[in-house]
């Protein structure tokens, strides 16, 4: 039995005409039809749309999953620090002056003096200069570094083996009658004494205000120096 079979009676009752029943049963019928394909196609459509929310799920799935790997992988990484250029300041050194006291005070000398025209002990027997009695009245115009003591007469002197080197030049600096420069000419054997180191000027007599072994304080400069 159609469904239209069923619903005719119900039809009648409300007022249709019998002889028009045929004409209402096709109707139902073919209404019918249309409503029997559109279900149909519904549930294709609900099958389509049933299959799209299938794959939007397995999409979704697979976005969860690539989402996870990259967390994963991301996570794992070491993270790289970008370095940055730090400022440090440069204090340009200043030099400290610490204040010393860097003069060398002088060496304290005795004082003596000789004379070669005079002979004697005034030169070394080496240079004597003997007269008929074989005494040594003069001396012979030679140092012990070969330079000429007569031209140098009171701007020279001798000093003991112990300060070193001839050629040097001291500077004497008191007794202010002898204060100056004087070249460093020849030595003196005996002017090491216990008593302290004596300077023979080259001079013809005793200066003024001074005596034997007077103290002299002077700066010995060595050759070179």
């Amino acid at each position: 039995m159609l469904w239209s079979d069923l619903i005719a009676p119900y039809l009648i009752r409300s007022g249709v005409e019998r002889g028009k029943s045929q004409d209402l049963r096709w109707l139902i019928w073919i209404g019918g039809y249309l409503a029997f394909v559109t279900f149909i196609f519904s549930l294709g459509g609900n099958k389509a749309s049933a299959e799209t929310s299938a794959h939007a799920e397995q999409n979704t799935a697979i976005a969860n999953q690539v989402h996870a790997l990259m967390t994963q992988i991301v996570l794992s990484q070491t993270p790289t620090l970008t370095p940055t250029m730090t400022m440090i300041p440069t204090m340009k050194p200043t030099a400290t002056m610490t204040p010393t006291n860097t003069k060398v005070p002088p060496e304290k000398f005795l004082f003596s003096y000789y004379d070669p025209d005079m002979g004697g002990v005034n030169c070394h027997p080496d240079t004597w200069i003997l007269d008929k009695d074989g005494a040594c009245s003069l001396c012979k115009d030679t140092t012990a570094s070969g330079l000429t003591w007569r031209d140098k007469f009171g701007r020279s002197v001798a000093i003991p083996y112990s300060m070193g080197a001839l050629g040097g030049i001291l500077r004497v600096v008191d007794p202010e009658v002898l204060r100056g420069y004087y070249v460093v000419i020849d030595y003196c054997p005996a002017c090491d004494k216990p008593e302290g180191r004596y300077i023979d000027f080259l001079l013809g007599g005793m200066p003024d205000g001074i005596t034997w072994s007077w103290p002299v304080h002077a700066y010995y400069l060595p050759p070179g120096g």
